[in-house]
């Protein structure tokens, strides 16, 4: 599992970095270009408002009877614009590390010791130039949380990763095209029971591909609405399919209960999409951000499903106490009408599943302390 969270994050990580340094290679040509000659060399340096400088040397020619060298090298800074103005790229990373602890000694109510961890990370790399503009976003999670009667159990897991073409259609209106890939590291268990895997890598994983418009408020708000667009729900894990997890069509049995067809690991689904994001700081110190999905399938086979729609809605809250440190309120709501959830009781102190229940507003919150990283 360890080495799948390394392997994706190596594997985007050099995309948006490498963007970034074509970026400085283009930005130091046009400088030098306009402003010194082709032996002149060049450093770029950042702040965090990505104001950028250079520092140039120049080698200017010195007569030899003046010094015994035939040159020597003056360096001088000049500063550019904003590289927003300059560069088409803009790119990004945020990494977070959070923690909760619960520590209980003596204590009669009952209880027990827990200590959880939450790892985020945060890409993006954007291009824009003109009317166009290309947006790739990556966001990464995974969490685990400890207890002495439990061990090790996971307590967040996510990789969600999006790319979006815009070209201006008129005012804030852009026509757009959007694929995302939505799926989990690690294997998943329905706990108590920590034996029986209910989710795993790609299964299940979702791919959308949507073309639309997209409805922008300079950097902070976006509406894209989609007439066409096509939802693809994997489910690689053959015992999953064989049940009929996350809405595939499931195994088919003969009266001894062997199975005689497997089942589907693809489900493919066609109707509107709705997403709206927003990201901002709301008051000084205070970043909210919330991204809310919506999709139908215009071809249920109960036709009474038709118009119900599946939603996924995140929200974070994250207050700064500085530049490293900060503490976060994060939650997901989920209700996808294809996902059936168990019916469970406690009975003499265990979860006991006393039912296949069926459709269910799912909802996780988080909340904690930590340290905060960006480049």
């Amino acid at each position: 599992m360890i080495k799948r969270i390394l392997a994706i994050f190596i594997t985007l990580l050099p995309f948006f970095i490498n963007a970034q340094n074509v970026n400085d290679s283009i930005l130091i040509k046009r400088i030098l270009s306009k402003n010194y000659k082709n032996n002149d060399t060049a450093i770029l340096k950042r702040n965090k408002d990505t104001l950028i400088y250079f520092i140039v040397k120049k080698v200017v020619n010195i007569p030899k009877n003046k010094t015994s060298d035939s040159s020597k090298i003056v360096t001088k800074k000049i500063k550019t614009d904003s590289i927003s103005k300059i560069s088409p790229w803009k790119c990004g990373f945020t990494g977070k590390l959070n923690f909760n602890q619960i520590l209980i000694s003596n204590w009669a109510k009952g209880g027990e010791n827990a200590l959880s961890g939450i790892a985020f990370a945060d890409l993006f790399a954007n291009y824009k130039h003109n009317e166009f503009s290309f947006e790739n976003t990556a966001d990464l999670a995974y969490g685990l949380m400890f207890s002495r009667d439990r061990n090790f159990q996971k307590n967040e897991d996510k990789i969600d990763i999006t790319s979006k073409l815009d070209l201006t259609a008129f005012r804030k209106w852009h026509y757009s095209f959007l694929a995302n890939v939505k799926t989990q590291f690690d294997k998943g268990y329905k706990y108590p029971d920590d034996s029986t895997i209910v989710s795993t890598f790609l299964a299940p994983g979702y791919a959308t591909v949507s073309l639309g418009m997209d409805y922008k408020i300079k950097n902070f708000f976006s509406l894209f609405i989609s007439p066409a667009s096509g939802k693809f729900t994997l489910v690689l894990d053959q015992r999953l399919a064989d049940l009929g997890s996350f809405g595939v069509t499931p195994a088919k049995y003969d009266t001894a209960h062997n199975i005689i067809k497997r089942g589907r690991n693809f489900k493919a689904e066609f109707g509107v999409n709705i997403i709206s994001t927003f990201k901002k700081e709301i008051f000084k110190n205070i970043n909210y951000s919330t991204k809310v999905e919506f999709h139908n399938n215009y071809f249920d086979v109960d036709k009474s499903n038709r118009w119900n729609f599946d939603v996924n809605w995140e929200n974070s809250v994250n207050f700064m106490v500085n530049s490293h440190f900060s503490t976060l309120l994060y939650t997901h709501l989920i209700y996808d009408d294809d996902i059936r959830i168990p019916d469970y009781e406690y009975i003499d102190g265990k979860k006991v599943k006393v039912g296949n229940g069926g459709p269910k507003l799912q909802f996780k919150e988080t909340f904690g302390i930590g340290i905060t990283y960006k480049i």
